[in-house]
């Protein structure tokens, strides 16, 4: 949360384990001395700042942004337990905050169910839903909805902003139809993510001529380094795709070395310095081919509307619940192959740039959240 001191500074607020033996609440900015400013400092653990967002001279803009919780329709609340909301979404959180008639509020899950808001927002990984898992439940229990962004929970009363399983699902379904269906696939699963894990298996189940080897990959090791994939290949020369939901770049360096005969078919990234080795790869050797997709990058904006929209009674659509659990909104993405990269390229203004240089999907309008997610 950020906010101004009475000497006019704008700082951020935070909670931090990891200064002392218990959580305490700091201010952020280059005006202090050691950059954070404890302000509790006391052996208590104190978490999750909810002080407002303008508590120093306020602008006419920022005034009609915060409107008062008498005046709003509802309160969000929204919840960053793993501190996983990237500028970008932060940005897009504070926007579609400041269109609506609404109070947003940032808590934990048991403290924005204790302060009975009407919607949470939960900014998430397919690690941190499996975690939370209990406290979704807890507050769809209490007939709290709550917007589950970038991953997918099976909890009834969720509904999830993302396209994670259906990334897998595409990716890899692209991949078998290039191998004519039959084939060995090589795949990786960082972590044993048993999100991630099941989706890729439930595309194997409808591909019983593809035979799959699931091979180790950890964070902490260096098992999908290039040259552990370059060996890969090497060993198994009639290998027809490799896919891994992480370090995908090490695979696009390996396998663009191939200057003869039929690579592996493998799954890319779309950002900038990834497109021109992906180009580069297929001037070497015109058999390589690669698949990536362009994913939601405006869940949060996109979330705030649809928590609001829903909360204002408007029917969800059930022709735009996908998902392994059908409770994820649909998103019309593209696939990009070596076929479509050209006319993708030709589009970038389609697009944005997401934190992490990945090209994505920019926030949906109001109108457009309206018309694709629920009834008129």
């Amino acid at each position: 949360l950020s906010f101004w001191t009475l000497e006019g500074d704008r700082v951020e607020c935070v909670h931090a384990d990891g200064f002392g033996e218990n959580d305490d609440i700091y201010l952020v900015s280059d005006i202090y001395p050691d950059i954070f400013y404890n302000l509790t400092d006391n052996p208590a653990s104190d978490r999750n700042p909810s002080w407002p967002d303008n508590c120093g001279p306020a602008t006419e803009d920022t005034q009609q942004s915060s409107p008062s919780t008498e005046s709003a329709e509802f309160i969000i609340g929204y919840e960053d337990a793993d501190g996983v909301m990237t500028p970008n979404q932060r940005t897009d959180l504070d926007q579609a905050c400041s269109e609506l008639p609404i109070v947003c509020v940032q808590d934990d899950f048991e403290a924005l169910i204790e302060q009975h808001v009407d919607a949470i927002i939960s900014f998430s990984s397919r690690w941190h839903v499996m975690g939370s898992s209990p406290q979704i439940f807890g507050a769809v229990g209490n007939e709290i909805p709550v917007i589950v962004l970038n991953a997918e929970t099976d909890a009834f009363g969720a509904y999830n902003l993302s396209n994670d399983s259906s990334s897998i699902q595409e990716t890899l379904s692209w991949m078998f139809k290039e191998m004519g269906g039959t084939g060995e696939l090589t795949y990786f699963v960082f972590g044993q993510n048993a999100i991630h894990q099941s989706a890729v298996e439930a595309v194997l189940s409808e591909n019983p001529g593809i035979t799959a080897t699931q091979l180790p990959a950890e964070y902490d090791d260096n098992s999908v380094s290039w040259e552990n994939i370059d060996a890969l290949i090497k060993a198994n020369p009639g290998l027809g795709a490799i896919w891994s939901d992480e370090n995908v770049q090490q695979l696009l360096i390996a396998v663009r070395g191939i200057m003869e005969g039929q690579p592996p078919y493998i799954n890319c990234e779309l950002k900038d310095d990834f497109i021109g080795l992906w180009q580069e790869a297929m001037d070497t050797n015109p058999l390589f081919k690669c698949v990536a997709t362009v994913n939601p990058g405006g869940t949060a904006y996109e979330g705030i509307y649809f928590a609001y929209y829903l909360l204002s009674g408007h029917q969800v659509n059930p022709e735009a619940l996908t998902g392994p659990y059908g409770n994820t909104l649909y998103y019309d993405y593209p696939v990009v192959t070596n076929e479509t990269l050209e006319a993708f390229l030709g589009s970038l203004d389609e697009f944005r740039m997401g934190d992490w240089g990945i090209y994505e999907l920019a926030p949906m309008t109001p109108e457009k959240i309206l018309d694709n997610w629920f009834i008129e």
